[in-house]
């Protein structure tokens, strides 16, 4: 039973850690429009990506404390399999390797809130 739990937490991180990654696309047009000048738009995007994926993390280290790490590298796992099956069936990414970097390094703040979310002190309900 305990492990239904782990799992059903770990991929909720990794959905909610996907839907962090495309919140800030559907974003950038209304706040920007047509016009929008790609610098603008890559510091907002990250700018408001960055505080989801530690939000994110926070939910996960606070649902299971005892797997913090790998919940807070599961934000950004679906993104990760979305580009590998992209590349692999539809070979429009002609930089993985990159990517697969950049995921990486995006997974910190996840990580961090997960750190963080295992930190906050929890009442026990006794239930």
């Amino acid at each position: 039973m305990n492990s239904f739990r782990e799992l059903g937490t770990f991929v909720l991180v990794a959905v909610l850690g996907y839907i962090s990654w495309k919140v800030p696309s559907f974003a950038i047009p209304h706040f920007y429009g047509e016009t929008a000048d790609p610098a603008d738009i890559s510091l907002f995007r990250f700018g408001l990506l960055l505080p989801l994926l530690v939000g994110v993390g926070v939910i996960a280290g606070l649902l299971d404390p005892k797997h913090w790490l790998s919940n807070g590298a599961a934000t950004m796992l679906l993104v990760l399999l979305v580009d590998v099956v992209e590349a692999v069936f539809l070979g429009s990414h002609q930089m993985l390797g990159l990517e697969m970097i950049v995921y990486a390094i995006l997974s910190i703040p996840g990580i961090v809130g997960a750190f963080l979310g295992k930190r906050i002190p929890r009442r026990h309900s006794g239930l």
